[in-house]
């Protein structure tokens, strides 16, 4: 699969900046925020994907489309890439992208990239068009886990026979096994 390479136009981009506080200038989003909907982490706040939801439909959602940029498939290491965009009753719209893979995943989703990358393009538009600075819950990935962790010793040696038994590399290995050890 191609890579797809993306060049941003300084003035556009600067005039898309101007735009957009123009858009939330008389309203501050972030202070319309319910707090008794925020989820705590560490010590950190996170705004739900319900709540930016209802922000939305308070500005004045009046339709939204996503599309799918980069399938999960095994040669982009099963990263899925969504572009959701929203279309305000003014006519204005914007739009952002957002990926997830099963790193990038609490461990009940990983089978779904495709819905957690749109949902967190979702959030991300929403946020960015209503100028809310805090990052959206669905933004983030696991929060309970080190996938940094070393494999063990055990995983270690019956990857080692596996790749010996079956007279296989690392990447045969890795295309076969790759869906149930989730890469």
């Amino acid at each position: 699969m191609d890579n797809i390479e993306v060049s941003v136009d300084k003035d556009k981009f600067e005039a898309f900046e101007e735009w957009l506080i123009l858009q939330t200038e008389d309203v501050d989003w972030n202070e319309k925020i319910d707090k008794e909907m925020l989820i705590e982490i560490n010590g950190h706040k996170f705004v739900p994907l319900s709540e930016l939801d209802r922000l939305a439909r308070e500005r004045g959602f009046a339709s939204s489309e996503s599309m799918v940029i980069q399938p999960p498939v095994y040669e982009n290491h099963r990263n899925a890439t969504v572009t959701w965009r929203i279309v305000w009753n003014d006519g204005t719209s914007i739009a952002c992208s957002a990926d997830a893979n099963w790193r990038t995943i609490n461990p009940g989703f990983r089978n779904f990239p495709i819905c957690i990358a749109e949902n967190r393009a979702r959030a991300r538009t929403i946020r960015l068009s209503l100028g809310i600075t805090m990052c959206s819950y669905e933004e983030i990935g696991p929060e309970d886990e080190d996938l940094s962790e070393p494999s063990s010793d055990q995983q270690r040696s019956a990857i080692d026979m596996l790749i010996k038994r079956y007279k296989l590399d690392h990447a045969q290995l890795v295309e076969i096994l790759g869906d149930k050890i989730g890469v």
